[in-house]
């Protein structure tokens, strides 16, 4: 169809990600319908014909091959077992993570105007739990049509102690704006919206330091950012047998414990002589307690982790 007319528009009618990377450059324009439903035919008609302006973003990224997929040697498996490798960097955040190429980023869409960022401000108020990130920025339609855009706002933890993605979509707002008409678009991000799920303190935590935003109209599309400090407790990792020597001396409840248990300790000097104890501080307790040979009394230290 390219050949006899260049002005060919490929609209597609899909449930899930195709390649588009070996046909797009013969098309003028691609329109992705997804599984549009009874009144898809009209609501294409419409797009096509200047009815109504698309205002749709990805929901998925549409990578230039198979093989640059996260879960590309993890799937189908091996027997009846399928190892889901790719663990948070699933989407985006993977093709984000990894600086790959693609096609067409999450989040993106064209329309039939055009749009501009401007005049980002973030505050915070607040601190640990109740913390709250304050967005405000200006958004502008500057093409010759009505349309809409969606807002995107992506947070990045600059120097986070667990292995986190470079960017997490948070917020988004659709905004419709008349040609020419600009207008304050407003967000807030709370805590949750900053933390990880600790599977060592078994809920959401959020750790203090910088947290990198950035708002557009796509992962790979941010004009607008800005750095914000948010304050928080420290994060007191809890304790267990895997735990040094020196946490548990640290931790103003586990120290006691375990202090009373080396005391006890037949033939030591541990508890007596801060060089001896020193030592082992780097030692992981379980570590110390099969050095002992048994000598060690971990009754009251089980009975403190128990509880």
């Amino acid at each position: 169809m390219a050949q006899v007319n260049r002005n060919a528009v490929v609209v597609l009618a899909n449930g899930g990600v195709v390649q588009v990377a070996t046909w797009q450059q013969h098309a003028r324009a691609i329109l992705a319908g997804g599984l549009n439903g009874q009144a898809g035919g009209g609501a294409i008609a419409d797009l096509l014909f200047g009815l109504a302006n698309p205002c749709g973003r990805l929901a998925e990224t549409i990578p230039l091959r198979l093989q640059d997929t996260p879960a590309y040697l993890n799937f189908p498996g091996d027997g009846d077992a399928v190892s889901y490798g790719e663990r948070l960097y699933v989407g985006y955040r993977y093709y984000d993570a990894k600086d790959l190429p693609v096609s067409y980023p999450f989040g993106h869409g064209l329309s039939y105007t055009t749009f501009a960022y401007s005049d980002l401000r973030a505050t915070v108020d607040g601190e640990g739990e109740e913390a709250v990130v304050r967005l405000r920025l200006t958004l502008a339609n500057t093409g010759p049509v009505a349309g809409k855009e969606v807002v995107q706002v992506y947070v990045g933890d600059v120097a986070s102690s667990v292995d986190r993605p470079i960017r997490e979509l948070k917020a988004f707002a659709k905004v419709e704006l008349a040609a020419g008409e600009s207008t304050g678009v407003d967000f807030e991000l709370r805590a949750r919206d900053l933390s990880f799920f600790s599977p060592l303190h078994g809920r959401w935590v959020l750790e203090a330091g910088d947290f990198e935003i950035g708002v557009g109209g796509s992962s790979r599309d941010l004009p607008l950012t800005a750095t914000v400090s948010v304050q928080a407790p420290a994060l007191a990792r809890p304790l267990s047998l895997t735990s040094s020597v020196a946490e548990w001396l640290a931790d103003s409840a586990g120290a006691p414990v375990l202090m009373q248990a080396l005391a006890a300790m037949p033939g030591s000097t541990l508890a007596a002589d801060p060089t001896v104890l020193h030592m082992v501080e780097s030692l992981p307790l379980d570590r110390l307690m099969a050095m002992t040979g048994g000598r060690l009394d971990t009754a009251g230290i089980r009975q403190f982790l128990d509880h």
